[in-house]
């Protein structure tokens, strides 16, 4: 993560891009959670100024998050290592505060201005509870 962040900083996008596939690539392998390398994966296309795709980048991103459980107790790599699993209150919570971050953090600010991040936004208010 930290050489991606780098390289998006530094504009040298096809290293940023190599690493990004690397970090996919570890989470295909252990199967792990997914939504961090597409979040990764919209900062860059937003910095590149490939706009559908940051667009498309945070759809998936969206959908990774409801369905992020943490629990790898069936996981081949981690099933040992786990000492807990998330209860549905607590990803609740964690499905909150992405959205929060989503609608205050200053790394989105220029995609709120399109009608697409609104509508993202909506869909994931919606399907993450009637109170958020």
């Amino acid at each position: 993560m930290n050489l991606i962040t780098v390289a998006r900083r530094q504009k040298e996008f096809p290293a940023a891009h190599r690493y990004l596939n690397a970090y996919r690539a570890v989470d295909e392998l252990f199967e792990l959670d997914r939504s961090n390398g597409l979040l990764l994966g919209l900062m860059l296309a937003q910095d590149e100024g490939d706009t559908d795709r940051t667009f498309d980048l945070l759809d998936a991103y969206i959908d990774a998050r409801l369905s992020y459980t943490l629990n790898y107790q069936k996981n081949p790599f981690f099933a040992g290592v786990q000492t807990h699993v998330p209860t549905k209150n607590e990803i609740i919570e964690t499905h909150r505060l992405t959205l929060r971050s989503l609608e205050e953090d200053a790394q989105y600010a220029p995609m709120r201005g399109d009608p697409r991040f609104q509508a993202a936004l909506d869909r994931f208010r919606s399907l993450i509870s009637p109170k958020a």
